[in-house]
């Protein structure tokens, strides 16, 4: 859920469709989050928690940017 909503809220907030590198920022606004995701997977398995690196959360987290950023565009098609 989270990265669904933080996908459709930072496209709502930050972008224009009538600016030239709109589909450049949307796919910056997409790698972000991804590169987020893994960061935050990366970082439960370094620091001493009792949480650990699992790829079908970095998966997880990637579906849900995509899922969170189609929502953005069928919202704003209309």
């Amino acid at each position: 859920m989270f990265y669904t909503t933080s996908a459709f809220l930072w496209s709502w907030a930050l972008l224009n469709k009538e600016s030239q590198a709109y589909k450049l920022n949307l796919m910056l606004i997409v790698f972000g989050l991804i590169l987020f995701g893994l960061a935050v997977e990366f970082m439960q398995d370094v620091l001493p928690t009792k949480r650990s690196f699992e790829w079908l959360d970095v998966l997880c987290n990637t579906l849900g940017v995509l899922f969170g950023t189609g929502i953005y565009l069928i919202c704003t098609k209309k």
